[in-house]
Formats: structure tokens, sequence, C-alpha cells
């Protein structure tokens, strides 16, 4: 199993706070962390954690944090041999406040959007190769992406980075098109997760499911609509939970679950990054997640060999 992530980066800065200050309010930070960020590659670390061989095409900076994004991705497993370093460029980064007492965030962050030109020029022979590409949002080196895989026959999976009017370019390449509920609806107008990802799935994917948060998910596809609840844990913060469910999803379609288990598998996962500070700190290994799902007397199937 190979996949290959293409997209955004960045580091976070994250502190857990008693409450989200109001403005020229000041407030002591109760715990801080720096992790790596970004929806494809947050993605990415989750299908390497679970034991999946893995690639990410980005670009960073030629400063600290590009070097701490690269290094990361390495201690994590992910080839990032095809990564570009630009020069005189600054590396995405975010300022993350947690609320502890909800688990919800407040978030800036720094982008320099020349970052998509250099990125839609990077070398991307590798997504041949995939048997799954994951991508965000509906850019130009997204849409390159996505071309060249469906050219190879390579499925393609989605995520959205942030909202764009003309999803539409990139809709008729994907496969798997996972948005959250607020996504979902600001891409289609419709209120009901169910009634947005049918309108979604009528654009192109196969299957599109949407994320609900504490109310967990549903999938959709042509013939079935699946809704799952979310499984009840510790919340400390939910920052990266959407992209790691992304990873899960991905995980569960290569090992060829069915789709209701897919769904409880990815709803897991994200659950269990959520008891720990950050994006990536709490993002189970398979053994892991196999043994939470046991606890709610879910037994997942035979898995295929992973490259650990």
């Amino acid at each position: 199993m190979f996949v290959v992530g293409l997209g955004y980066c960045c580091v976070d800065f994250i502190g857990l706070v008693p409450r989200i200050p109001s403005i020229d309010e000041s407030v002591r930070m109760l715990e801080s962390t720096k992790q790596g960020g970004g929806v494809v590659a947050t993605a990415i670390v989750t299908l390497a954690r679970l034991g999946v061989k893995t690639c990410f095409l980005g670009c960073v900076g030629d400063d600290e944090n590009g070097r701490f994004i690269i290094s990361d991705l390495k201690n994590e497993g992910v080839n990032i041999s095809k990564m570009v370093i630009v020069p005189n460029l600054r590396t995405s980064f975010s300022y993350i406040l947690i609320d502890k007492s909800t688990g919800k965030r407040t978030i800036a962050y720094y982008y320099d959007s020349s970052l998509l030109e250099y990125l839609a020029k990077i070398d991307m022979e590798l997504i041949k190769e995939a048997d799954i590409l994951h991508i965000d949002g509906a850019h130009e080196a997204s849409i390159r992406a996505a071309k060249i895989a469906k050219k190879a026959g390579v499925a393609v999976s989605c995520d959205t980075a942030g909202y764009a009017p003309d999803y539409h370019k990139i809709l008729k390449f994907i496969d798997i098109f996972i948005p959250s509920i607020d996504m979902a609806q600001l891409l289609t107008g419709k209120k009901d997760p169910v009634e947005a990802a049918k309108k979604l799935l009528r654009a192109g994917p196969s299957i599109v499911g949407v994320t609900l948060g504490d109310q967990g998910s549903i999938c959709v596809t042509k013939d079935r609509v699946i809704r799952k609840p979310a499984f009840k844990v510790n919340v400390v913060d939910t920052t990266g939970a959407g992209d790691i469910y992304h990873g899960a999803f991905i995980f569960g379609l290569l090992q060829e679950w069915p789709l209701d288990i897919v769904v409880d598998f990815s709803n897991a996962v994200s659950a269990i990054k959520c008891e720990k500070l950050g994006g990536r700190a709490g993002i189970p290994t398979f053994s892991q997640a196999e043994s939470f799902l046991r606890n709610f007397g879910i037994k997942l199937p035979p898995v295929k060999s992973l490259k650990l």
C-alpha cells in the first residue's frame, strides 16, 4: 500500500488556556507544544503511523520552521525526497489557542500564497505509483495532481483546506471527498449533511463523507447512507481531528473494509487524537486504534500486510 499526499504543510504553535481571552485580556497558558500541521501533511502522518508507506509533496521556506517540518515528517517515516525548499520565503505557521473546557480552538495563521506557484511545479511522478493520492483544495497544484492520478488509474481523495468557489473544477477528478459540515454547507447551500453529501456526490465523487465534530460523521454513496456517532472521549484538543479522520478513512479503503467499518475506524482514530494536545501527538498506531474499538465491542476485519 502506498499513499501520496500533496498540499499545505505548516508548523503549529499550540497553547492550552483556561478560556479564550477577549481583546486586551491576557490569560496564563497552562500547556504548550510545537507540532507539524497542515491538512494533507497530518493525514499522511496518520497513515504512516498506522503502518502505510507514504510520500508527501509540499513546499517549505529555507528557515527554521521549514527544517522542523521536514525533520518531523522524516521522523514519522514519510518519504520527503520530492519536497521543495524555497529560498527567501517564510514557511507557513499557525498560533492556536485551545479552550481547556471545550477543546475548541482559535487560530491565527501565516501563509505566503506564492508557495502554491512552487507547489504546482513540483515533481509529481510518484503519484503514478500510488494506490491513492490525497490532496487539499481546488488550486492549480491539486488539479494537476488529480489529473495525473486519474490518467494513471490512481484513486483521488480530497480534503478542503479552505473555501473556494471553484470546487467544481476539481470535483470531477475526485473519488473520495470528505468536507466538514460547515464546508459542505458552504459548497452546496444545503443545511442537512445528507442532502449536502448527495449534492456533492452528483458532482463526480463516488464516496462523499461529512464530518460532524462531536456528532460523528456520515458517508454517502449512490447506494447507501451511513451515519455513525462520535466516540465519547476526554477531549483536550480538536486540532487536526478532521485531517486525521481522512488518513484513517484512506487506511480503511486500502484495507477494503466495509464502509460502515471504515467510518467507525475513522471516528475512532480521530477521537483518540483529541485526548492529547496538538494535531499529531495523539495519533494512534493501528494496534492502539484496534484496542480502542474492541472496548466498544467493534472488531476490525483482517488487515493486509503493512510496511511495519
